[in-house]
């Protein structure tokens, strides 16, 4: 009950279109990203040289190779990469599922506290065993 209380005035006080701790790992990403070199390959689809590996990247499906987008429904370091090559907004393609809209749905909601159980109203049935 106080959880949801808190992160009710929590959604309240956020700004932006994401919530603030996807917008930290994107911006970890987007820096990783750096590091990377964008090579176009097709309409919306991009090979991606990293220090570690090659990755291909569809932006439109929102996949990599390295499936880390696929899994969290963050871009990756290198879908932030070709995002960057395309002028997009990484925010725009994250999950709809970290916007502030869906944690106010998901926290917006009160849950009504009980009473003690010694103020319920008594019934003539048989007792409940617990």
């Amino acid at each position: 009950m106080t959880r949801f209380y808190s992160k009710n005035v929590e959604a309240e006080e956020m700004c932006g279109s994401i919530c603030p701790k996807i917008r930290k790992k994107l911006n970890k990403n987007i820096d990783m990203s750096n590091n990377c070199t964008t090579l176009p390959a097709g309409q919306h689809i991009f090979h991606v040289k990293g220090m570690i590996g090659e990755y291909e990247v569809n932006i439109q499906k929102e996949e990599c190779s390295c499936r880390a987008w696929q899994l969290s429904g963050i871009p990756c370091r290198h879908g932030a990469e070709c995002l960057r090559y395309e002028r997009i907004k990484p925010e725009v393609v994250v999950n709809k599922c970290y916007s502030i809209g869906a944690f106010k749905a998901a926290y917006g909601k009160v849950i009504m506290p009980c009473s003690d159980p010694r103020v319920w109203p008594r019934t003539n049935g048989p007792p409940v065993a617990p």
